[in-house]
């Protein structure tokens, strides 16, 4: 995010203004660019391919539905 100074008398504003409004210069503001400090994600991102993922087998509950079954690879986990 970036605020506007103006180099004159200090007035700040979120966007560029060719005359600042409180000492009436023209052209006078310059931008600061504010940066975010990088901050400790809760979830650690360690992709995998699908080779090392380990699969379950867990109980499946059949539906009514035969196609929703096999969309599911035998059931709902």
């Amino acid at each position: 995010m970036s605020k506007y100074i103006c180099m004159e008398c200090g007035h700040v504003t979120q966007k560029w203004a060719g005359k600042c409004n409180s000492c009436n210069n023209w052209n006078s503001f310059q931008e600061e660019v504010a940066h975010r400090k990088k901050t400790k994600s809760l979830f650690q991102i360690n992709p995998k391919s699908i080779d090392e993922i380990e699969l379950e087998n867990n109980d499946r509950l059949k539906t009514e539905t035969l196609e929703i079954d096999r969309v599911f690879g035998g059931g709902i986990v």
